[in-house]
């Protein structure tokens, strides 16, 4: 009896987990049909929201220039955060994922790429763009790069990896390196069988099991894999100057982080990020944003996160604390 008890929980898990696939890819058919729209705007930028994330995204909004062209993908958001999105940030487009849950960032940046033919860029709400000359800067692609990235981290293997908080693609490059080698935008590692053909050409640069595109993790993070491939092709990643992080007053730009689950006790970065949405949510001025979140999210003091985090808050530098107030006062 246990033998059988073990097979159902095991075939229920099954049918569960292909449930929500095909709720998955009937999410993402849908979401397609809403390109028409935009497939034509020139450079556009593609900020994914999240529930909980409006009145970032908000602040996010401010340090975007007019002129360029801003495109929303709203990632599980219900329906008073949809509209009240279209209202305020006045986007020159729309994708609405009305999905059960958050559509997983890879899946969202595989979409995009099936079905935008032109260059075009992600920029994450919490990345605060304040020198906005970078706009025009980062949407010059030279034709052998396959993507234009203001922020990188150390890589073992390229000296560099972009980080893809503020990133312009050559569209039409990464589409052939995925169609070619069969792969995607998520996470994933050679445990996962990654295609034969794909890991035969990373040897070509020295990536194999023991030795992935970014130290400390034995597994290519979201977009590593396709960058990875495109590197051993001969195309590059071109990195745009960003200035010293410890001096808030010349930053050209600034990327929060982990501000998705703004209750979270999870670690130090959470914890920082945390700190954020509320100090955030303080300074918001629209009523009916704070009324809604602090419905759904109670109702916190920026001052109080770090309570019982003692070392979380000596972890954090106080020139960070002093880029937030930058952000926030933004008129």
């Amino acid at each position: 009896m246990e033998y059988f008890g073990k097979v159902q929980k095991r075939l229920a898990y099954e049918a569960s987990s292909v449930k929500q696939k095909i709720q998955l890819a009937n999410t993402l058919k849908k979401a397609s049909s809403q390109f028409a729209l935009i497939k034509d705007l020139i450079n556009p930028f593609f900020m994914i929201g999240i529930p909980g994330s409006l009145h970032i995204m908000k602040l996010c909004a401010k340090y975007i220039p007019e002129y360029v062209n801003t495109v929303l993908v709203l990632n599980g958001m219900d329906e008073w955060e949809e509209e009240k999105a279209r209202l305020l940030l006045s986007p020159k487009g729309i994708v609405r994922l009305n999905h059960s849950g958050v559509v997983p960032h890879g899946k969202v940046l595989d979409m995009l790429f099936r079905n935008m033919q032109n260059p075009f860029g992600i920029i994450d709400y919490d990345c605060f763009i304040f020198n906005a000359g970078i706009f025009n800067q980062i949407t010059s692609l030279e034709p052998d790069v396959i993507v234009n990235s203001l922020f990188s981290k150390e890589s073992p293997v390229f000296g560099k990896t972009p980080q893809t908080f503020f990133c312009f693609f050559q569209t039409e490059i990464v589409r052939s390196i995925i169609q070619k080698y069969k792969v995607n935008c998520g996470i994933t590692s050679f445990s996962k069988r990654i295609p034969k053909k794909a890991g035969n050409q990373l040897h070509i640069v020295g990536i194999n099991e023991e030795n992935y595109p970014e130290a400390g993790k034995n597994y290519f993070d979201t977009l590593r894999l396709v960058i990875s491939l495109g590197i051993s092709e001969g195309y590059r990643c071109n990195y745009l100057n960003n200035a010293d992080a410890s001096q808030p007053e010349n930053l050209d730009a600034f990327h929060v982080g982990g501000v998705a689950e703004p209750n979270s006790t999870y670690g130090w970065w959470s914890v920082r990020g945390s700190y954020f949405w509320w100090r955030a949510l303080e300074t918001c001025e629209d009523e009916e944003i704070v009324f809604q979140y602090h419905q759904k999210y109670g109702n916190r003091k920026s001052s109080e996160i770090f309570d019982g985090f003692s070392e979380y808050r000596n972890q954090t530098k106080q020139s960070y604390f002093g880029i937030i107030e930058r952000i926030v006062s933004q008129p």
